[in-house]
């Protein structure tokens, strides 16, 4: 991957194609989670979080007025990163209107991949993929984790080439 930089009016990045194929693949299944609005997932809990933690009334009309317009918008911000961003890899070039929702589908991919690695903001992802790689090399938690990092990095870039840094 090369990460996102400022051209113009454009943020620009290549991806390789299984870079590409694994990022499409876990939007696609973070789309299906949240059609699915599985309310015992904790995926679900956490991309839907309640506004009302002292009131389970207030908490559940809130869900009832909210939950349908959030999912669309989830929805439609996964549906522009597929559509911006080739199966086969290649590069991306971003408007900042399609930044932005680029910047939200990567966090809920993060937000959804952090709760089923069980990661935390005190978590050292790097020290985590040293450890699960030396306790196996094939360790399909070293792989998750190394998808985690790389979205964060991508994140990050992105961030910095809106901002314009």
């Amino acid at each position: 991957m090369r990460a996102f930089i400022r051209e113009g009016h454009e943020c620009v990045a290549s991806f390789e194609p299984s870079e590409a194929e694994a990022i499409r693949d876990t939007a696609q299944r973070i789309a299906g989670l949240v059609r699915a609005h599985d309310t015992d997932d904790p995926v679900t809990l956490r991309l839907f979080p309640d506004a009302y933690n002292d009131s389970r009334d207030d908490a559940a009309e809130f869900h009832r007025l909210t939950d349908s317009e959030l999912s669309g918008t989830k929805i439609a911000q996964i549906d522009v990163l597929l559509d911006t961003l080739p199966a086969e890899g290649g590069e991306v070039r971003l408007g900042d209107e399609t930044a932005e929702a680029w910047l939200r589908a990567i966090t809920d991919i993060r937000l959804t991949l952090g709760i089923r690695l069980d990661i935390s903001e005190s978590t050292d992802v790097i020290g985590e993929i040293q450890d699960a790689v030396l306790a196996d090399e094939a360790s399909p938690r070293a792989a998750a984790l190394g998808f985690y990092y790389l979205l964060t990095e991508l994140q990050e870039s992105l961030v910095h080439s809106v901002a314009g840094w």
